[in-house]
């Protein structure tokens, strides 16, 4: 079965090959008139193709940003839920293990699987697996920065200017460059 895959692959690249220089032979005996046809059609074909190869990436694109907008909003709004709770009940007062909780991160974690970007995935995935010292309030918060940086990048926002602290000081009264100065 191989074997003839190969040889029908070999026949019809020398078909290829023969239609190819037989065009280019007869290219060779056409008047310059047709020769100038024959370019500009062909570029016309190519352009053609051209623009609906990009114009078919951006639709895909725009389809993909709203999806993406809808998940990272859950994370948006797990984020800001979680900074009310702990404000007014500290810490302990968010149920990380509540049914409601566990099914809001496992609808975010299929998100992010299907919809983020690899920069969005990489950020998440550290941020749930912190390594050693990453459990300090510091560390957490950058972790958060850098998920919500890979996010924007991802559905087209511009960071310059911000940074993994400064992208959450909206979400926090804290100061955190002395926060971190602290540390």
């Amino acid at each position: 079965m191989l074997r003839g895959l190969k040889n029908m692959e070999i026949v019809v690249a020398a078909v290829f090959l023969a239609i190819i220089a037989y065009g280019l032979y007869a290219f060779a005996l056409a008047e310059p008139s047709v020769k100038a046809s024959i370019i500009a059609g062909l570029f016309a074909v190519f352009s053609l193709i051209l623009t609906h190869q990009r114009e078919r990436g951006k639709a895909i694109k725009e389809a993909h940003r709203d999806k993406k907008i809808e998940v990272y909003s859950k994370f948006y709004d797990l984020i800001f839920e979680f900074m009310k709770i702990a404000k007014s009940a500290g810490v302990e007062g968010f149920d990380f293990e509540s049914p409601e909780n566990l099914e809001r991160m496992a609808a975010l974690h299929r998100g992010i699987m299907f919809y983020g970007s690899p920069g969005v995935v990489v950020a998440f995935s550290d941020f749930r697996v912190p390594r050693e010292g990453e459990a300090e309030p510091l560390s957490v918060m950058k972790r958060v920065g850098r998920i919500l940086l890979a996010m924007r990048e991802d559905i087209g926002l511009d960071n310059s200017g911000l940074d993994e602290l400064s992208i959450n000081q909206i979400i926090v009264n804290d100061d955190l460059r002395r926060l971190g100065a602290n540390s």
